[in-house]
């Protein structure tokens, strides 16, 4: 399945931020098409998830946090 192909090549990936999240999305999206998706679907599509947490979405969050505490 393509969908696994582009999971585990965005998890080795060195994108990074906005780029990273913006590929993810992709693919949780057509994740989400799926009737029925693999379990080991959703377990790589969880790994992508945290990977996008921690490299993408915490630091803009924190960011965000900080203008909003500091305003």
């Amino acid at each position: 399945m393509r969908t696994h192909f582009h999971m585990k090549r965005t998890l080795k990936s060195k994108l990074k931020g906005l780029e990273l999240v913006k590929k993810a999305n992709l693919i949780f999206n057509k994740l989400n098409e799926s009737d029925s998706p693999e379990p080991r679907l959703l377990y790589l599509a969880g790994q992508l998830a945290s990977k996008c947490f921690k490299e993408g979405s915490y630091s803009y969050f924190s960011k965000l946090s900080d203008k909003i505490e500091y305003a």
